[in-house]
């Protein structure tokens, strides 16, 4: 399990921007400044930020088409754009609004605003293999749980690209950064770490076997067999790797 740099937790992390809402976990709406506290329409005005957050310069018709599916007016979009706008609050204390009123007939937040997967983004290069030790340990101490929390495909219809997304880099990074870990004998570390790229993608044997081969030679007997129990229910029979299964006779 080759890894391009090896793991070194005495490199400075670098520096993650002010989350405004994050995805990599629970959905939720952080601002660092909020105009306001949350209310009982939360759960839209997470959907519009993080579609504006995807979307610079949509429009009405954009959101209307995506979010409401066609079934909304322009003023519906206002009526909601405008809470959110409260909610965000300022940049910072006595600066410009997150959320800019329309421009050029379009929504564009301020660049301040930012959400977890974003910034993991950031972190990563397009080869993965190729990012810094240190850029992927803070990558991956933004992700908290599962993909977009309990906020399901039916919920956000338009978001399909996102879940995609967040299924192969997540884990991607997972992966590298694991195998850098079980290199440097951080056994405990590179299994955690397994783990979380498996709340992404419960099915990817490269993921199952660093988790199992970390356990294994940290000697955690416990961790493996639970690795071991959750794989076989997790991955059907035809997609099981030999190398893993070769693994999971070990214990």
């Amino acid at each position: 399990m080759p890894a391009t740099e090896p793991a070194d937790d005495d490199a400075g992390l670098p520096v993650v921007a002010p989350l405004w809402n994050r995805l990599l976990g629970q959905v939720v709406l952080c601002p660092p400044e909020p105009g306001g506290p949350p209310g009982s329409r939360e759960k839209r005005l997470n959907e519009l930020l993080v579609f504006l957050q995807l979307n610079p310069w949509a429009d009405s018709s954009d959101i209307i088409d995506a979010i409401y599916r066609g079934s909304a007016t322009a003023k519906t979009v206002t009526q909601q754009i405008s809470p959110l706008r409260t909610r965000l609050g300022n940049v910072r204390p006595g600066g410009p609004k997150a959320l800019p009123h329309m421009q050029d007939g379009g929504y564009r937040l301020d660049s301040a605003v930012r959400s977890d997967w974003m910034e993991f983004e950031r972190l990563l290069e397009i080869v993965v293999e190729t990012t810094p030790t240190s850029h992927l340990i803070a990558a991956m101490n933004l992700v908290t749980g599962p993909p977009l929390g309990t906020i399901t495909p039916t919920d956000w219809r338009w978001a399909k690209d996102l879940r995609e997304q967040l299924r192969d880099r997540v884990p991607s990074a997972a992966v590298v950064l694991a195998r850098r870990h079980w290199e440097a004998k951080k056994f405990s570390d590179a299994v955690e770490i397994a783990r979380k790229g498996l709340w992404y993608d419960s099915v990817r044997q490269d993921l199952w076997q660093v988790a199992m081969r970390a356990a294994l030679d940290g000697h955690d007997d416990e961790t493996f067999k639970e690795l071991r129990r959750q794989y076989f229910s997790a991955v059907a029979d035809p997609d099981r790797d030999p190398a893993v299964l070769v693994l999971t006779k070990q214990g």
